[in-house]
């Protein structure tokens, strides 16, 4: 659309559509492809600005932020001499080569984006952005280091434009990159999507005053927040990671049926602090052997950190367990929840290796001060996690995914009857407290490998098939415009 008034008329009517009809709304998660892996995490394609540009960006229940770069974005002025920052995942000689992510932001080339003044109410006093005090800054640290280049953090200005998933737009506050420090993200993504809760959309002005520990804190309702309000979508989450080389979906608005299979059992969510929170009760191996006493306080949810993140006691625990084969080394976590909570079977973090459970070469199982039950975990389940505090006690609710959840290279029908109606069913007294996931067919289409191979294109164009090839094949399959947009990419070489 050339009028931006019409495209607005028009994301507008689809999210009043989407109400009246009580369907969530569906998102592609596409994979990781971290040093060839296609299973280390996921990433949503979005779209920002009218017209929209789209941009790759992690998604992570760890955090709350939505940030993207800018096309000005460059590596942190006082960290550029600690090695390759902007874009590690590219070529070790061109920090600045943008060619292995999917998009950034162009500002000045959206009609609907405006900033925030440093003067506005949201942004707090002493929150004005590095160089440009006029602007409200803000900066997030994801490494957890408190040494100023070794954070993995980005700094910039906080913008407001229109959000696009699955034709459905909202106008959101989001941050616009404007300097990135080495490791904070991995190919293809270009940004973040952070989807926890308000509580961690507190953010520091800059990285100078995060790592020199001020207390001044810019606070905006989530992007996240804001979309679901604005298309009149219950505040619900469901996640259908996918599997290696298989994509999955995110539906937003509450859970779709046609990715789960039997009953959802619930465990009790701890948002106090901003993430979702869960009390591990009970830890266990595929073998029957029980860890006593474990201490897993803190644990959280989190589909941005790609293994499962144990304390020192519950490796070696893990780790010195007798096994006669790999099954005995499947992990077990029970979740505390109505209804006597969840168990959640780990399968393929750990293998047996001469009588004793070990770590595989992925290194799936590691060492970190707070808890984490990330993708290697999550992968296994259809998870919902309601977001929704007026109505009592969250829960995340986790049950058996189909093999449309799993397996399908086309994004799996929607929903489409009422919202109420696609509540978890918790009904069934008979179920058993352990979800178990179901098995997964590995093959893919060979659409969906060739549309693989435009992912990895990105990050090594020099090692792939010809542009001619590619773009024949893409114009022989009827791939779609998001496909399309990889293989222009890839063209570029």
């Amino acid at each position: 659309f050339s009028d931006p008034k019409m495209l607005g008329l028009v994301l507008v009517l689809a999210s009043v559509l989407a109400w009246v009809s009580g369907q969530s709304l569906g998102v592609p998660l596409n994979h990781l492809n971290v040093n060839g892996a296609l299973n280390d995490g996921v990433y949503v394609e979005v779209s920002v600005g009218s017209p929209g540009q789209t941009v790759a960006v992690l998604l992570d229940t760890g955090s709350s932020t939505l940030a993207v770069p800018l096309t000005t974005a460059t590596c942190l002025p006082q960290c550029a001499g600690s090695g390759t920052c902007l874009y590690p995942q590219c070529p070790a000689d061109d920090d600045d080569d943008s060619s292995c992510v999917i998009g950034n932001f162009d500002f000045g080339a959206s009609s609907t984006a405006s900033v925030v003044p440093s003067s506005s109410s949201p942004c707090c006093q002493n929150c004005q952005a590095p160089g440009s005090p006029a602007l409200c800054g803000f900066a997030v640290a994801y490494g957890g280091s408190q040494n100023m280049c070794e954070m993995q953090g980005i700094q910039g200005v906080w913008v407001q434009d229109t959000l696009t998933l699955d034709g459905t737009g909202a106008t959101v506050t989001f941050g616009a990159i404007t300097d990135v420090e080495y490791g904070f993200q991995e190919p293809p993504c270009a940004g973040i999507f952070g989807v926890a809760f308000e509580a961690n959309n507190f953010l520091s002005p800059s990285l100078t005053a995060f790592a020199t520990g001020s207390t001044a804190a810019t606070a905006f309702p989530t992007a996240m927040t804001t979309f679901l309000q604005s298309a009149g979508l219950p505040n619900k989450l469901g996640f259908c990671l996918g599997g290696p080389g298989e994509p999955g979906t995110l539906t937003l608005g509450g859970p779709d049926s046609n990715l789960y299979t039997g009953s959802f059992m619930r465990a009790t969510l701890d948002v106090s602090m901003g993430s979702y929170g869960v009390a591990v009760t009970q830890v266990g191996m595929g073998s029957g052997q029980m860890m006593a006493s474990p201490d897993f306080s803190g644990t959280v949810l989190d589909t941005g950190t790609s293994f499962l993140c144990v304390t020192q006691a519950a490796l070696d625990f893990m780790t010195n367990t007798q096994c006669m084969a790999d099954s005995d080394c499947d992990i077990e976590l029970t979740l505390d929840g109505p209804d006597g909570g969840v168990t959640l079977q780990i399968p393929g973090a750990l293998s047996c290796n001469q009588g004793t459970c070990a770590n595989t070469a992925s290194q799936w199982v590691q060492v970190c001060g707070n808890p984490v039950i990330g993708y290697v975990a999550l992968r296994n389940y259809y998870m919902v996690l309601d977001r929704d505090t007026s109505a009592g006690t969250p829960h995340a609710s986790f049950a058996a995914p189909t093999s449309a959840c799993v397996t399908s290279n086309v994004l799996p029908s929607r929903y489409t009857g009422s919202v109420a109606a696609a509540e978890p069913d918790n009904s069934d007294s008979s179920s058993s407290s352990s979800s178990s996931p179901s098995s997964s067919s590995s093959s893919s289409s060979a659409v969906f490998s060739h549309w693989m191979n435009g992912v990895t294109c990105l990050c090594s164009c020099r090692n792939t098939p010809s542009d001619s090839a590619v773009l024949s094949y893409h114009l022989s399959t009827g791939a779609s415009s998001s496909t399309s947009l990889r293989y222009r990419q890839c063209k570029m070489f």
